[in-house]
């Protein structure tokens, strides 16, 4: 097992995905393919629930339908949002088939260098440990990789899902409890 600060320089073939990042406005940006096109510019919302959000300008772009509204919920409020399927979503190698994902103008309250075409949400990474490595702006998904924090085993093949930020002093910012041993 390794300490958590290492595991950002593993081998590469313990990722099975590993891509740079762009940071606009505390916003994390990645490059994904929609339906074998792209790339398309994508944020990475790890609390948002579902796979994936579309915005209204992939949507169009694409000539995708709208669906049946869903009532989503926030926490706090319940609404009818649009939906849409994507056939695939692609990032470093990383794929998702079949997504049925919420659709709608999320640009609209941005900067223009903020502007998306759809968010990657927790659960497009839930195969395993989610390292996100600020100095090295580099989002990586490791399943098969086993560290130690300083008093408990991690397992990224025992988990759902965690996270790991990693800050200039290398240190772990926040981690789920689920699969801790």
């Amino acid at each position: 097992k390794t300490s958590a600060c290492n595991l950002a320089s593993a081998p590469k073939q313990n990722f099975e995905m590993q891509v740079p990042f762009e940071v606009i406005d505390g916003r994390i940006y990645v490059q994904a393919r929609v339906n074998q096109r792209g790339p398309f510019r994508f944020a990475v919302d790890t609390g948002a629930s579902g796979q994936a959000r579309a915005d209204s300008t992939l949507v169009t772009a694409l000539g995708l339908e709208i669906e049946k509204p869903i009532a989503n919920s926030d926490g706090v409020k319940t609404a009818e949002v649009d939906t849409t399927r994507l056939a695939s979503v692609e990032v470093g190698g990383l794929s998702r088939e079949n997504l049925h994902v919420i659709t709608r103008d999320y640009n609209s309250k941005m900067s223009p260098e903020s502007a998306l075409s759809g968010m990657l949400a927790r659960e497009f990474f839930s195969e395993g440990l989610l390292i996100i490595d600020y100095p090295k702006k580099t989002l990586s998904l490791a399943v098969r990789l086993r560290f130690r924090t300083s008093k408990r085993a991690f397992s990224s093949t025992s988990v759902h899902f965690a996270f790991l930020f990693l800050s200039q002093a290398c240190m772990l910012m926040e981690i789920s409890t689920r699969g801790l041993t």
